[in-house]
């Protein structure tokens, strides 16, 4: 049936010309566009949690079959706990940053190589996911909420203040054993940003919220 000039025409049923029509299509294109869109995030996510599988089955199945059924028992004597205070900070955080930067040695003689393979590997797949998934993340108001409770501020501040408030907590309740606690969590938080510090200053990464919706994430 021909609706040409007819009032259908008009209200978006039919007609090249009409304005109707071509707002439609316009909103339609742009929901195509947002779908295909989704639909590239959801397939790049399914591939690299695959990867993660696939990898994570590989080093169980590495280790599963180096053990050795007629090896002797481990050890049953304990490791002494480590000790947190503050006189053994310093030399706590020194002697964690030195295993940390001498770890490539250990490589080096064959140790650990499976689960570092395995990091490595997760990590270049993430990145090589880049420029698919992060225009997605970058345009969608989605994540908003999220965003705000936990922006870089807030985080940054959390992990501050949780090992600070135990130790203070520790004090007022004269419990040693939480002071430690809290001085251990605060030697980890130091080395955690030692390490991130360095890595960010030589990789020189930029960060996806400093890039255009449509920009180059490849950087």
């Amino acid at each position: 049936m021909d609706v040409s000039g007819s009032p259908l025409e008009y209200a978006g049923f039919g007609g090249n010309d009409s304005p109707f029509g071509i707002c439609s299509r316009t909103r339609k294109d742009r929901n195509d566009s947002a779908a295909m869109d989704h639909d590239r995030v959801v397939k790049a996510l399914s591939m690299a949690r695959l990867a993660f599988v696939v990898l994570w089955l590989a080093f169980a199945a590495c280790v599963l079959s180096g053990q050795n059924p007629n090896a002797p028992p481990p050890d049953p004597q304990p490791q002494p706990e480590r000790s947190g205070s503050w006189a053994t900070l310093a030399p706590n955080v020194l002697k964690d940053e030195k295993q940390i930067w001498t770890f490539p040695r250990k490589l080096a003689r064959g140790k650990h190589l499976i689960p570092v393979a395995a990091v490595i590997g997760a990590t270049a797949g993430l990145v090589a996911l880049d420029p698919t998934t992060a225009p997605y993340f970058r345009r969608t108001s989605s994540f908003d909420g999220f965003n705000h409770v936990f922006s870089g501020n807030a985080t940054a501040i959390g992990t501050i203040v949780v090992p600070v408030s135990l130790y203070a907590a520790g004090l007022i309740r004269k419990d040693s054993r939480m002071q430690s606690t809290a001085l251990l969590a605060g030697e980890a938080v130091i080395n955690a940003e030692i390490l991130t510090t360095v890595m960010k200053d030589i990789d020189r990464r930029l960060r996806p919220a400093v890039l255009a919706p449509n920009g180059d994430f490849d950087r």
